[in-house]
């Protein structure tokens, strides 16, 4: 059976097929120790996959959607060049998708640090 959704106002349909929705959250939400305290939520879409996200209120991440817009095009001028495409040099986006413009909810990346908990372990060292 073939998924559509129709768009308010318009004749079209819109075909749902493929599109991984949302099909529970899991009960555990972890604040991680950063300055903004983001949550990080697990979410199993309706492929039986599990995603992480992060949800960081209190921001716009407009402009951080716009730079993510623009990074596949960078990334494909990396590879198309002569000096660098043989470095397999990349850089590594995600999808920001924002909620009224009062939080985000910004796809995960694993196996990452941030910059801040850096500086905090560097700065407790010092002391």
């Amino acid at each position: 059976m073939e998924k559509q959704i129709k768009v308010p106002d318009s004749d079209k349909a819109i075909n749902l097929q493929g599109v991984v929705a949302i099909a529970s959250f899991q009960e555990q939400v972890t604040i991680l120790s950063t300055k903004t305290k983001p949550k990080k939520l697990g979410i199993l879409g309706s492929d039986g996959e599990k995603y992480t996200h992060l949800l960081k209120g209190r921001k716009d991440l407009h402009p951080d959607a716009k730079i993510m817009q623009l990074l596949p095009a960078i990334n494909g001028f990396l590879h198309s060049s002569s000096t660098v495409g043989n470095n397999s040099l990349s850089i590594r986006f995600y999808s920001i998708t924002s909620i009224r413009g009062r939080a985000s909810l910004i796809q995960g990346v694993d196996n990452v640090v941030s910059i801040y908990s850096v500086f905090k372990s560097w700065q407790a060292s010092a002391h």
